[in-house]
């Protein structure tokens, strides 16, 4: 139920929206049953020209390829590669073949399963306390770090869920993220979709998912 609420509140947001950009009711209607039947009659389609523009920029050839599949014109339909990767790699680039320290830095990221309806908070705190108390148990060896989300995480709720464990801890919120990595040994992360575990690959750090 709370996954459905949570798409229930995405679609009525849509709606206003196309209100109040001057569609029609007609349009608006349209819009919904469109939705609707993809939702409950799923298709192997994932781009739809309803949806096309002027120009479309694209990462690579087999993304331009599946637009010109779906029906793009291959005239809007432009390859740029993915330039919100750039900075990332220009950091990496600059990364020396190792860092080192005194002790193994450890860097963990969770990820916002919760705030996207997919897990229970509990289920998500629950996991975070787990690992914390997994890798504090060699804290004479290690040192660990937490990097929340910029914009989803409660900064607030981090704090005293970690500080209840090891007041020691901390915690980076609005800190970018390479800076950190660079600085640390073994990254450590939910799930595998995400571009930080890109990054700490293509970084060649120990990546633990």
């Amino acid at each position: 139920m709370k996954r459905g609420r949570f798409f229930v509140k995405r679609l009525l947001f849509l709606l206003k929206t196309q209100h109040n950009t001057n569609y029609s009711i007609r349009q608006i209607i349209g819009y919904v049953l469109f939705y609707m039947k993809k939702i409950f009659f799923p298709e192997d389609v994932i781009f739809y020209p309803l949806f096309s523009a002027d120009l479309h920029f694209v990462a690579n050839k087999k993304i331009y390829s599946q637009l010109i599949k779906s029906g793009f014109h291959s005239k809007s339909v432009i390859i740029t590669g993915l330039p919100m990767y750039d900075v990332g790699f220009q950091k990496i680039n600059n990364i020396k073949n190792s860092f080192k320290s005194e002790k193994i830095s450890v860097l963990f990221a969770p990820e916002t399963l919760s705030e996207h309806n997919q897990w229970t908070k509990k289920q998500q705190d629950d996991l975070i306390k787990q690992i914390i108390i997994s890798v504090q148990k060699h804290k004479e060896k290690i040192r660990l770090s937490i990097k929340i989300h910029p914009s989803y995480a409660d900064i607030s709720h981090y704090n005293k869920l970690i500080s209840s464990l090891d007041p020691t801890i901390p915690i980076y919120h609005k800190e970018d993220f390479m800076d950190l990595l660079v600085k640390s040994n073994v990254f450590i992360t939910f799930t595998p979709i995400s571009s930080m575990v890109l990054y700490s690959i293509i970084a060649k750090k120990r990546t633990i998912l």
